[in-house]
């Protein structure tokens, strides 16, 4: 959580799944095992077993009242601009439908 352009993007994502009705929860997991995970010596289920305990991304974008912070509305306003941003294949769809 120290890495704001992750948070910021974490945030983001956390909305679109809200928005699409995708329950978000999140886990924790010993660094070892994510690093297991990303060498593909582990499977996700399997570390499941495993967790520390459980989180709410969607405080991010939807904290409790009591529980806001300017540190989260901080990161909820980068995660506008990742939220603004277009889709790169898009822009090109539309320049090669005019084209024709």
């Amino acid at each position: 959580m120290g890495h704001a352009t992750c948070v910021e993007n974490l945030a983001a994502l956390v909305h679109v799944a809200q928005q699409a009705g995708v329950l978000v929860v999140g886990k924790e997991l010993p660094k070892r095992d994510l690093v297991r995970l990303q060498e593909g010596r582990a499977l996700v289920p399997e570390l499941l077993q495993r967790t520390r305990g459980g989180w709410y991304p969607t405080d991010l974008v939807d904290p409790p009242p009591q529980n806001d912070s300017s540190w989260r509305q901080a990161m909820w306003q980068g995660a506008q601009g990742w939220l603004a941003q277009p889709e790169p294949h898009s822009a090109r769809g539309e320049e090669g439908q005019a084209g024709q």
